[in-house]
């Protein structure tokens, strides 16, 4: 089957394929046999699933650019150019992940892991620390219930630990596919002992340069700029 690309999004790895047949199919990067960027107009090639394309082969590298009377210079630039790196700062990439709160498709780099681990530690921890301030001394020596006030700050505890879950579970997935794993890995922290030093190895480790299976490089922005002449 052939068709052509609707939409795609980098963000989440995701987009909508119009296919020959009139049928509208959703897929992922996964499913691309070739590592290139992705745009709306590009044609494909693909096996139908249901209601998702399999196996896509692009057919042409570039969509077809509508005739402008303006002319333009594109510039290229490389991976390596500073233009073309993306820096959202600690606080960015914290909202980043929460704003995909769910989404475990793509990359991350190391920056928006640590940085979503930084942030979800302080908004744990300073309840915590608040609720056993306020407890009394009467809650360490004799084991008595704590305060109102207390009680309000271990549920914020509980509620934090909560709400960072599955997005926590996400940037970890989005972060190994960054380094070219699955997102499987995860489970390896399960295994006793030294499980959560391997996870922990594989959270610091630079990711693949360049686009892998599971996206574009997360660090670099498109491939060029146009300037208008």
């Amino acid at each position: 089957m052939r068709g052509e690309i609707l939409t795609y999004s980098d963000t989440d790895g995701r987009g909508f394929i119009s296919g020959d047949d009139g049928v509208r199919y959703s897929f992922q990067r996964s499913d691309m046999q070739q590592l290139q960027p992705l745009a709306a107009g590009m044609r494909v090639d693909f096996q139908p699933d249901g209601e998702a394309a399999r196996e896509i082969f692009l057919l042409q590298a570039q969509p077809q650019a509508a005739t402008t009377p303006t002319a333009t210079f594109v510039m290229d630039v490389t991976e390596d150019h500073p233009s073309t790196r993306h820096h959202l700062g600690m606080w960015g990439y914290f909202k980043k992940c929460m704003a995909m709160y769910v989404n475990a498709h793509g990359r991350a780099t190391r920056g928006e892991y640590w940085s979503f681990v930084f942030f979800s530690y302080v908004f744990m921890l300073v309840p915590l620390i608040l609720g056993f301030a306020t407890a009394g001394e009467e809650f360490y020596e004799y084991g008595e219930n704590p305060s109102a006030q207390a009680v309000v700050f271990f549920l914020l505890t509980g509620i934090a630990c909560l709400a960072f879950c599955l997005p926590g579970l996400c940037v970890t997935i989005r972060r190994l596919h960054d380094c070219g794993m699955s997102g499987w890995l995860f489970l390896i922290n399960f295994v006793p002992y030294i499980g959560g030093l391997i996870l922990f190895i594989f959270m610091v480790i630079p990711g693949q340069r360049g686009p892998n299976k599971h996206g574009p490089d997360p660090q670099v922005s498109k491939p060029g700029y146009a300037m208008a002449a």
